[in-house]
């Protein structure tokens, strides 16, 4: 049960330092407009191209986890987010800070898409329900607090130390789940994973007239 709780809130945390990766920087877009010297309508392509990159990610890591294991892939995105915030922090042009954010939003995804997949590894399905919506009740707090507190570190620090704080949380995430014992560990064995496998699996699941059902709500 304990290494249970363990597991939840290393997930809760990396919710927390994922979701605040934009909102905390929304006060500093002016300041970063004057120092890369760009417009306003460039700078604010800091926002969609971090979303791009987890568009494109989303897909191909919900599948590599369901053949290499959660914690692998979930350690490999948080890798990849640390990445993209250290070329965003140490970034002298606009080019160079928006392929950082690209990989930031590319390694961010992980926790929603392994994130709530480990919850369900982890708990039968009615409790995995009131788990996920526990912690989405919690997470709600990023987008909230995160825009208040960007200003203020922007202010005090400057709009580069926003970054650094995001990096320092998104260590102290990678070394809680390096060291986390995963109880439930899922791989897929039974096929060898190929393109032509991830386009059938995805094939059949927008013909699903079940999923059609209910994204159609949406």
């Amino acid at each position: 049960m304990a290494s249970q709780k363990f597991q939840i809130f290393i997930v809760i945390l990396a919710f927390l330092v994922t979701l605040s990766a934009t909102d905390i920087i929304l006060p500093s877009l002016p300041s970063m407009t004057i120092y890369f010297e760009a417009s306003e309508e460039a700078i604010q392509m800091v926002i969609p191209i971090y979303l791009l990159g987890s568009l494109l990610a989303a897909p191909i890591l919900g599948i590599f986890s369901d053949y290499f294991g959660r914690k692998p892939v979930m350690l490999s995105g948080m890798a990849i987010f640390l990445f993209g915030t250290a070329m965003c922090i140490y970034s002298s042009s606009l080019d160079f800070f928006l392929i950082g954010r690209f990989l930031q939003g590319y390694g961010a995804i992980v926790t929603s898409v392994v994130g709530w997949a480990q919850i369900q590894d982890l708990y039968p399905t009615d409790e995995s329900a009131k788990i996920m919506s526990l912690i989405g009740s919690v997470i709600c707090i990023a987008p909230l607090c995160a825009p208040g507190l960007g200003g203020y570190i922007h202010i005090t620090y400057g709009w580069k130390a926003n970054f650094l704080f995001i990096f320092l949380l998104a260590i102290i995430v990678f070394i809680l789940l390096y060291f986390s014992k995963t109880k439930v560990e899922i791989k897929s064995t039974k096929k060898k994973l190929s393109l032509l496998s991830i386009l059938n699996i995805y094939i059949n699941i927008i013909t699903d007239k079940h999923f059609l059902c209910n994204i159609s709500f949406f």
